[in-house]
């Protein structure tokens, strides 16, 4: 038994007394860790931001640039439309008008529906200049006038042609030359103003779509 006592005692004699040291660095390397995975996580969520920010900036830019190419698609359409009917229009009745100087003496065939392109795109116009937006809204205003105007003529022939007495034939007559002027007024309007459109139409496509949108 003394022999087992004295084991012992040696055993607790030869105890080492407790070093932090182990601790100190097994602290210093979980910290480490610690604040390397906060920085690596905060840069992951500033990546992932600024990922998704691109995306999106990206994905605005696309359909601002789509919206932008359908503006000018129809812009394309109404150009292509005045082209058309000025070019029958300066083929025919507006012919005889230039070259008319007392009164138009022709029928002008009417029509129901002249301007499909213009009367299905009316709410894009909001999208567009202020003043190419003005010049088209003239140019197919005068349009209608003009049209508006030869109905009238129209039905002044009919009249002067229904006339019995001499009396009602001159008074006819007369109405056809004074309308005449108002309508051959309004003819030349309608070719300034529809050439003016044009032009301001062919200028916008020629610009960049972003620089047009400002």
């Amino acid at each position: 038994r003394a022999s087992t006592s004295a084991k012992s005692l040696n055993c607790v004699l030869n105890l080492r007394p407790f070093s932090f040291s182990n601790g100190a660095m097994d602290w210093n390397g979980f910290i480490s860790a610690l604040l390397g995975a906060i920085v690596g996580g905060v840069f992951t969520i500033w990546g992932a931001h600024v990922g998704a920010k691109r995306s999106h900036h990206d994905q605005l830019k696309r359909d601002a640039e789509a919206e932008h190419e359908r503006i000018r698609n129809v812009l394309r359409a109404i150009l292509a439309e005045m082209e058309a009917l000025m070019g029958i229009y300066m083929s025919g009745t507006g012919a005889l008008l230039d070259a008319t100087t007392s009164l138009h003496d022709s029928y002008f065939i009417m029509s129901s529906r002249y301007f499909q392109v213009y009367e299905g795109n009316c709410g894009n116009l909001g999208c567009l200049p202020p003043e190419l937006s003005r010049r088209i809204i003239e140019a197919y205003n005068i349009a209608n006038l003009l049209i508006e105007n030869l109905r009238i003529n129209n039905h002044l022939l009919d009249a002067r042609g229904k006339a019995g007495p001499m009396i009602d034939s001159v008074s006819a007559e007369q109405r056809l030359i004074e309308h005449f002027q108002k309508l051959k007024s309004v003819h030349e309007r309608f070719k300034e103003s529809c050439l003016r459109s044009q032009d301001g139409i062919r200028v916008y496509l020629k610009m960049d779509p972003l620089v047009t949108s400002v």
